[in-house]
């Protein structure tokens, strides 16, 4: 395996790990939403929960108000211990939304394709780029004409696509 591929795979890895991590902001996301409106339905049919009216209070209802307020599941009947934690826990701020942009991010995440300056391929090629820029007096006159020549070759292709126009 040469170095580029070291790199890319090296960059593929990354681009997964950065993906699933976002992909589990997503979820929990949707989780948290759904999860507040279904305690908000509880509290509006049931109303709150007190020691007074725990006895008649759903079991049910009274563990997703739990899971709703401490964020995790619980095992415990849905008396005294179950309503203490829940009456002195405070109400959850609004969880954040998952937004346009972080559905973007995630798909240019994963999608195959990537732009070299997203990878560590990316970042080798520009520094190889600065230090030929900084020691170019350091060149003999062929590599500094190979150069400039490739150099002009691709601005001229980037400037004749740029300008392209046709009817369609």
């Amino acid at each position: 395996m040469n170095s580029t591929d070291f790199f890319k795979a090296r960059a593929v890895h990354e681009r997964k790990k950065q993906a699933n991590a976002m992909l589990k902001d997503k979820q929990t996301c949707h989780w948290r939403k759904k999860l507040r409106q279904e305690a908000l339905e509880i509290l509006k049919k049931h109303g709150e929960p007190t020691i007074e009216k725990i006895k008649e209070y759903p079991a049910p209802a009274m563990k997703k108000l739990y899971e709703w307020k401490l964020n995790k599941k619980s095992t415990e009947a849905r008396e005294k211990l179950l309503l203490k934690a829940y009456l002195e826990a405070p109400t959850p701020l609004k969880d954040p939304e998952w937004t346009m942009s972080g559905e973007i991010k995630l798909k240019q995440q994963l999608t195959d394709d990537m732009c070299a300056k997203d990878t560590a391929l990316g970042v080798q090629l520009k520094q190889t780029a600065k230090a030929i820029a900084n020691n170019i007096d350091d060149l003999d006159d062929e590599s500094k004409a190979e150069l400039l020549q490739k150099l002009q070759g691709v601005q001229g292709e980037r400037s004749i696509g740029d300008n392209q126009s046709g009817i369609m």
